[in-house]
């Protein structure tokens, strides 16, 4: 059987992401309060660390578990983008990426976030932190 390709929806949407100037966008904060939802990446796609602000935003209770690869939340359709500009990051070729997606939520459904992206410089493991908002 053959797999339907994205909807038009999500190619409009992709399309009008990537045509965003990126350069214009405020930078990231280097510390955000706990209510702010952010969450840091490694180099290998894991979560190093989120705040509650996203718990609250990806509908996950305080003492909820939650998977710490980041691919394993972000939707089929949104995962080749999602992972070229995250290699991009790790090659140090691209240092802020912008992204309207869909994530799975501690409720199991698929919901739309918009989610601003900047690398983290340095020989640390971390790659990058993201801010999250809701659609």
């Amino acid at each position: 059987m053959k797999e339907a390709g994205p909807s038009v929806a999500t190619v409009l949407l992709d399309e009008s992401e990537r045509k965003r100037d990126d350069a214009s966008a405020e930078p990231l904060p280097s510390e955000v309060p706990p209510h702010v939802p952010m969450l840091v990446l490694t180099k290998d796609g894991m979560i190093q660390d989120l705040t509650e602000g996203t718990r609250r935003l990806l509908e996950y209770c305080p003492d909820t578990a939650i998977e710490p690869c980041f691919f394993s939340h972000v939707h089929g359709q949104n995962l080749r983008r999602v992972m070229r500009d995250l290699a991009q990051m790790a090659s140090r070729t691209k240092q802020r990426a912008r992204w309207l997606l869909r994530l799975r939520t501690g409720s199991h459904r698929w919901r739309w976030y918009r989610i601003r992206a900047k690398r983290i410089p340095g020989p640390s493991n971390s790659l990058a932190r993201l801010l999250l908002r809701c659609l």
